[in-house]
């Protein structure tokens, strides 16, 4: 996830960074308080739009983010892709810091690259930041700038199957279709998730559906996915 590679370099050392940065980085509290009780800029930006609360954020480092929030540090700033410490907290899996966030100001269905933290927890498998988000209202059926897709959708295709069957539980509407006209259903025969493939089909996902004149089944034979195909034939026949 590109976010992620905003962090790696900059992080992988304290060196060079303020004194104030470098104790959110080493996850030093005692530091921390020190630099703040000197008056240390609190929202500086290092490389890429940084700041000390996503630093922290993206660790899961909840007293460091409420000693941060407490002296002032503004929730709203971005780094350079457009990921406050919010959106952060949410791309790296940390559920207990995205809900404290919510909980002090943060807009749960806010966007950056055109997708919201919902679509990024989604995709990356983070459970527990995505009921979290649901706990909080996300919306459900929210569409990426991108490609139209839906939180079920960028679960489906990335194989997250425990992140389907939890948006299912929660409502999500199974024959959404993205820009390019393709459901869950087929993005995962495409991607060869036969136990998605099932759970969307047990829970109400049409094989009917085209895009250029292919169904979910056309989709996985061009794409070898033998079980897949032999699912959907079955079921075919059966019904």
């Amino acid at each position: 996830m590109k976010f992620k590679n905003l962090f790696t370099r900059i992080l992988s050392s304290f060196e060079g960074h303020p004194p104030l940065v470098a104790a959110v980085i080493n996850r030093d509290i005692a530091r921390l308080k020190r630099e703040l009780d000197r008056g240390e800029d609190i929202n500086i930006q290092i490389t890429n739009g940084i700041t000390p609360l996503m630093i922290a954020a993206k660790d899961g480092q909840l007293e460091i983010v409420d000693a941060l929030c407490s002296h002032g540090a503004n929730i709203k700033l971005k780094n350079k892709d457009g990921a406050t410490a919010y959106m952060t907290a949410a791309i790296f899996g940390q559920p207990r810091v995205v809900d404290y966030f919510l909980k002090n100001g943060s807009y749960v269905d806010m966007k950056a690259h055109g997708q919201t933290a919902l679509h990024f927890a989604a995709m990356a498998g983070h459970a527990d930041v995505v009921q979290v988000l649901l706990d909080h209202g996300a919306n459900i059926e929210c569409k990426d700038s991108p490609g139209k897709r839906t939180a079920l959708m960028l679960a489906a295709v990335n194989g997250k199957k425990d992140i389907v069957e939890k948006l299912i539980n929660n409502k999500a509407y199974v024959n959404t279709k993205n820009r390019h006209g393709i459901t869950s259903l087929m993005g995962a025969a495409m991607e060869g998730f036969l136990e998605i493939v099932q759970l969307l089909i047990e829970n109400g996902a049409g094989t009917e559906f085209m895009v250029e004149g292919k169904t979910a089944l056309k989709l996985a034979e061009e794409n070898r996915h033998k079980k897949i195909v032999k699912y959907l034939k079955n079921k075919a026949a059966n019904n």
